[in-house]
């Protein structure tokens, strides 16, 4: 399977409905984020990630209305995926850039740790 296909994204998001680890850094928290991850100047794999006090959920595409949207390079989003880096260490590199309510990313950097946790779980071809 490949990293970041569809069938990668339901993986993971399999992986995320297991961990219940999850509703405790998602407690309280209400945000809906879309990820574009680049991987040329043509290709852009979207995803998007719901974060509730009920959990979290990836799915493929966008969401209609997000809160925030994430980019990033191919590159650091494997790098997050094999847990070489995590996403508050690319945030405060400037791997990834962001658009939207930034006051909702405040204090998801455990449950972002999560979902890295989650996407290193599935075995994939990079």
């Amino acid at each position: 399977m490949r990293f970041l296909s569809p069938e990668w994204t339901a993986e993971v998001a399999a992986v995320l409905a297991e961990n219940t680890d999850i509703l405790d850094s998602a407690e309280g928290t209400d945000c809906r984020l879309n990820i574009d991850v680049t991987s040329s100047d043509t290709d852009t794999a979207r995803m998007n990630l719901r974060i509730t006090p009920d959990g979290v959920v990836l799915r493929p595409g966008p969401d209609s209305d997000p809160d925030v949207r994430l980019s990033y390079d191919y590159d650091t989003a494997a790098r997050i995926a094999r847990r070489e880096l995590m996403p508050g260490e690319a945030f405060r590199a400037g791997l990834i850039t962001t658009d939207g309510d930034l006051g909702k990313l405040t204090g998801l950097e455990e449950v972002l740790d999560e979902v890295a946790w989650a996407m290193n779980e599935v075995e994939c071809v990079y």
